[in-house]
């Protein structure tokens, strides 16, 4: 897909993170879609892939064992702003403005 404009020699793609929301941003090296880890359904195994936040917010996630890479399985998503989730055994709860800061791929569902 290449730019229209006479004067764009670059492809159209080099600025999609410019322009394409967060919830349809695509982790490039596995072609999937990444989402804000407050719209993964219940049930459903993610990977972080991105961490949309300061330092301080950052520190805070990796105190909880949470960094880019990280696999989770999502226990409870009512859509009314909290997340119950295990990580390695362990289960924590996450506020959803946190979870809206954390971008995941969906990797499949628990049985």
């Amino acid at each position: 897909m290449k730019c229209i404009a006479a004067d764009c020699e670059r492809n159209a793609w080099d600025h999609a993170d410019e322009w394409m929301p967060v919830s349809m941003e695509i982790d490039l090296k596995a072609q999937q879609p990444t989402v804000p880890m407050r719209l993964a359904h219940e049930g459903e195994w993610v990977r972080i892939i991105a961490l949309r936040g300061g330092r301080g917010f950052q520190d805070r996630l990796a105190g909880m064992g949470l960094h880019i890479g990280v696999r989770l399985e999502i226990i409870q998503n009512r859509f009314d702003g909290k997340l119950l989730l295990v990580h390695d055994g362990t289960r924590l709860f996450l506020g959803g403005g946190m979870a809206q800061k954390i971008l995941v791929v969906i990797e499949g569902r628990s049985s």
